[in-house]
């Protein structure tokens, strides 16, 4: 499986990974963001995709390897950058609510989800791949799509590729959602405190108690410190 790392601007050919596929994504449009970029990766069968910021999102420096052995005992591999957020989430949603008024017409978006995935660091094979297009390609008909974001990096940013993002979380049977050790999330946050909310998450009573204390708003920038 060839993993693509996709980066969009010269300056970011630096921060691109010697054993990736570098993938410019400036020879094709992407106007639904990182869905362009996998449809234009289809016909590839078994394929991954990160992007240039991965390393600096993650804090991964070994991974690869690992990611191929999840391979092989499951459909899909996807790196959350963000496990703190995860953590501290009800579903992919709760952190970006501005997306309900268009989602609440697609999936239910008051699901509680013990996993979630944000970025889409995805790594997967022919089938998991043929499951999603099926799933999301009906769902990018909605005439909302197209509306603004109101992304902090890019308000007019139209709301489908964000969408999209937060769709894969239902698409999970099969799927290996990365699981950070301790040693990284003393690394990233100084603190446990994230680790042990996400393994209490199966218990929904005492995770809401716990989760309720923190500014989910906080902890998303606390995540996404790129």
């Amino acid at each position: 499986m060839k993993i693509y790392q996709a980066y969009h601007q010269d300056f970011h050919k630096k921060h691109l990974l010697p054993n990736t596929e570098h993938l410019d994504v400036r020879a094709f449009p992407t106007p639904r963001r990182e869905y362009d970029i996998f449809e234009k990766l289809r016909p590839e069968g078994d394929f991954g995709v990160i992007s240039w910021k991965f390393t600096d999102k993650t804090w991964l420096d070994e991974w690869e390897e690992t990611a191929r052995e999840k391979l092989k005992t499951h459909d899909c591999v996807m790196i959350n950058p963000f496990p703190a957020l995860s953590a501290v989430s009800y579903n992919c949603w709760q952190s970006h609510p501005s997306l309900i008024k268009t989602a609440k017409d697609l999936v239910d978006v008051d699901q509680f989800q013990e996993k979630i995935a944000f970025c889409l660091y995805i790594l997967a094979k022919k089938d998991w791949w043929t499951r999603f297009f099926e799933f999301v390609e009906p769902m990018l008909k909605h005439p909302c799509m197209q509306t603004p974001s109101g992304y902090s990096r890019g308000a007019d940013i139209p709301q489908a590729g964000f969408i999209v993002e937060r769709l894969v979380n239902y698409l999970l049977d099969g799927v290996y959602v990365w699981e950070y050790p301790v040693d990284h999330h003393l690394r990233k946050y100084g603190t446990t405190e994230f680790l042990l909310l996400d393994k209490v998450k199966h218990d929904f009573d005492t995770w809401s108690q716990i989760a309720g204390r923190y500014n989910i708003n906080h902890v998303a920038a606390l995540d996404d410190r790129t």
